[in-house]
């Protein structure tokens, strides 16, 4: 007969003892074809025909039967819209089957989907690089192939962040600010009043004139990409005596170095990415530490992943010789809380990469008299500030008698964090005037510490 699937086929005979011979090729069996001794399997259309003797008997007829296999129909295979392929956005995609009725099954992780995976019931959502597979059945068919697409998801390239030149930081007088784009051809929308700027505001046309204190927020776009994102620059336009005015870069002469530091292409560098290093640099002359304001920038590189340890900006009065501890003494005081040998007569504000007793690896805080310089600590974690990343960093300092008030913003992010500290500088290190200056340690793990600007103004 005709059957939708394989058939096991017994043969017997009615004449006790008979031995049976068989043949599944079309060919008469003789007493030399194939002795039958367990069910034969057909999967294809084919005729067995089976011959019985028995001593003492005049051989059977031929018996005969023709079976043909014929498969259930295969359900079709899956097709996907929009089809496989490369696109800059998420794609929303449905899967369908051209056989009515049939149930869809699908994966999105690479698996190869069965029965028993996720049925398709509404269009699914492609938003990064992944392969759709999907299965189709029907009761009374076969299973469909497997039917897939395979979807990148690339995004358009990002316009640079807007750089502005001069940086931001304190000056005495009205600054002349470029706002410039790394990325040719596009174009810049700015805000002056401390508002994120869109394609709304103001486009950049020629440098801007800023005589007050403000902040010049930057947005670039270009066609075909993703908006940049927000640069951002604070001017301070103080009518104070500018001290130091280092917003172009450290020269020779400007520091005095001690330990490993060093001036490397106009950077003052606190540590070169080897282990073990000790470095503190001040400027030559005592300054007056009673009200003031100071900007610097900063970078830490690796060195070693993760990296350590960190830096400090100090104010001491001593001399131009002071160097605390190095590790996470951070080369101003010592790296275990209650131990000697740090700057005595001090305070400084730390920017700490790795946790030594608990304070994090992303922390800062203010520590007095060379104290170790790991607890108590205040972790940045979160704010948007990470001082292992990388990034050029914007610290913005204001003493105004009674509170040290400190802003770090990552200049390609523009995360910021901010804290202030009650303290009385001057009593804290002895006097009106005092030395101000960097410090900046490695131990185990290292990393390439770099100040690039400084600027310190008496308000």
């Amino acid at each position: 007969g005709t059957y939708t699937s394989a058939q096991t086929v017994t043969i017997s005979d009615a004449t006790a003892g008979a031995t049976i011979y068989y043949t599944t090729n079309g060919t008469t069996p003789t007493t030399s074809s194939t002795v039958y001794s367990a069910p034969i399997t057909v999967s294809t259309t084919q005729t067995v025909q089976a011959l019985a003797t028995k001593c003492g008997s005049t051989n059977s007829a031929v018996g005969s039967a023709a079976y043909t296999i014929q498969a259930a129909a295969q359900v079709a295979t899956p097709t996907f819209s929009p089809i496989a392929g490369t696109y800059t956005s998420a794609q929303t995609v449905t899967i369908s089957d051209a056989t009515t009725g049939a149930t869809i099954y699908y994966t999105t992780n690479g698996t190869t989907p069965t029965t028993a995976s996720t049925v398709y019931t509404a269009p699914i959502t492609v938003s990064t690089t992944q392969t759709v597979q999907a299965l189709a059945t029907k009761s009374g068919s076969t299973n469909s192939a497997v039917g897939s697409a395979a979807y990148t998801i690339q995004a358009p390239a990002q316009v640079a962040t807007p750089t502005f030149s001069p940086i931001g930081g304190t000056y005495t007088s009205a600054q002349t600010v470029t706002i410039s784009d790394a990325t040719a051809g596009a174009t810049i929308y700015y805000t002056t009043n401390g508002t994120t700027p869109t394609t709304a505001s103001t486009v950049y046309a020629a440098p801007i004139s800023v005589s007050t204190t403000q902040t010049i927020k930057a947005l670039a776009v270009k066609t075909g990409s993703t908006n940049s994102s927000v640069g951002s620059s604070l001017y301070t336009i103080s009518s104070g005596t500018s001290t130091i005015n280092l917003a172009g870069g450290f020269t020779t002469g400007s520091m005095i170095l001690n330990g490993n530091a060093a001036l490397v292409a106009n950077k003052l560098q606190l540590a070169n990415g080897a282990t073990g290093q000790t470095s503190s640099a001040w400027y030559p002359t005592a300054v007056n530490i009673q009200k003031f304001t100071t900007d610097f920038s900063f970078q830490v590189t690796p060195g070693t992943s993760p990296m350590a340890d960190g830096l400090t900006f100090a104010i001491q009065g001593n001399n131009t010789a002071a160097i605390g501890l190095g590790g996470g003494g951070l080369a101003y005081g010592p790296d275990t809380v209650g131990a000697t040998g740090g700057i005595p007569k001090s305070v400084a504000v730390k920017f700490d990469l790795f946790d030594n007793n608990g304070e994090g690896s992303d922390s800062t805080g203010l520590y007095v008299n060379g104290a170790s310089p790991t607890t108590s600590a205040v972790d940045m974690t979160g704010s948007g500030v990470d001082v292992n990343s990388g990034h050029v960093f914007n610290v913005h300092v204001t003493y105004d008698g009674t509170n040290l008030a400190m802003t770090i913003t990552d200049a390609t992010t523009n995360g910021t964090f901010t804290k202030s500290w009650p303290i009385n500088v001057p009593t804290t290190t002895g006097a009106s005037t005092a030395y101000v200056g960097f410090t900046g340690a490695t131990g185990g793990l290292t990393s390439v510490q770099n100040i690039l600007t400084w600027t310190y103004t008496v308000n």
